[in-house]
């Protein structure tokens, strides 16, 4: 009955959002893409001083190349992805580090779980990519964060690394590049809204059908391909240049002004 009601509406964050919608049998005229907004409040630049002063509280050196994803560890994250193409560089990149958000508490997955399943994986089997070395330079945040925690670390990461199967907008990632980072994240899906070049890249991926429903395949040769040609130890150029983006395009202000506009123009 919704469906053929003129006078209802779905606001949705991402066209891939609406995709689903369509596909359940929606008009095209009664979903409403409105993305999410990011605070420029709170999630901007910092110096370098101050990233020198919350790396060392999370006794991390200057030098380490740091990765990071504090999403949950749900399986459309994509962390266990992370996890592997990480334990493959770490094999030849001495200096680089991982940063998770264990979630435990909220989605009852914990690290130990994805690094089990990866252990016991015929991946691993092939790679070898689960050892002392590798697990030693993984930090793992388990406590509950505040804002300010969270952009603190997003401002000491070199990459902010989300290869998810399926979100409905993926906001971290872009909070992450308002604080200047680079981001990798999936191809095809919801990101393709706000992804532009200057956040960083966009790892290559095909779609799978599960049931009645769709999921993105990041491919891990292409998450490890530019990780290690573009983006590990690599010149980052365009700090400024992606802050500015976000806050130009997605600060809430942008966001709600538009949310308004819509409102209006289907209340009329």
């Amino acid at each position: 009955r919704l469906k053929n009601n003129k006078k209802f509406f779905i606001h949705t964050p991402s066209n891939w959002c609406k995709e689903g919608y369509l596909k359940a049998g929606f008009r095209d005229e009664q979903v409403i893409v409105v993305p999410h907004g990011v605070d420029e409040n709170t999630f901007h630049i910092i110096s370098e001083e101050e990233k020198i002063k919350i790396r060392k509280e999370y006794e991390i050196e200057n030098d380490t190349f740091v990765l990071t994803n504090i999403g949950a560890m749900t399986e459309n994250k994509g962390v266990e992805i992370l996890i592997a193409a990480y334990g493959i560089l770490k094999k030849k990149i001495d200096n680089l580090r991982l940063i998770l958000k264990d979630q435990s508490n909220l989605y009852k997955v914990k690290t130990d779980y994805l690094f089990d399943k990866i252990k016991k994986s015929e991946f691993n089997k092939k790679y070898k990519i689960i050892n002392d070395k590798m697990m030693n330079d993984i930090k793992i945040v388990s406590n509950n964060l505040s804002l300010k925690e969270i952009k603190n670390l997003y401002s000491i990461t070199d990459c902010y690394v989300s290869p998810y199967l399926a979100e409905g907008f993926n906001l971290t990632p872009l909070e992450a590049a308002a604080c200047g980072t680079r981001i990798l994240v999936t191809k095809g899906g919801c990101t393709d809204d706000y992804y532009n070049p200057c956040l960083g890249y966009q790892i290559e991926s095909k779609e799978k059908k599960i049931n009645d429903s769709y999921l993105l395949e990041p491919k891990i040769d292409s998450l490890v391909s530019i990780l290690e040609e573009k983006i590990i130890n690599k010149p980052d150029n365009y700090k400024i240049e992606r802050s500015k983006y976000v806050n130009k395009n997605f600060s809430w202000d942008k966001v709600v002004s538009k949310l308004k506009e819509e409102f209006r123009s289907k209340l009329k």
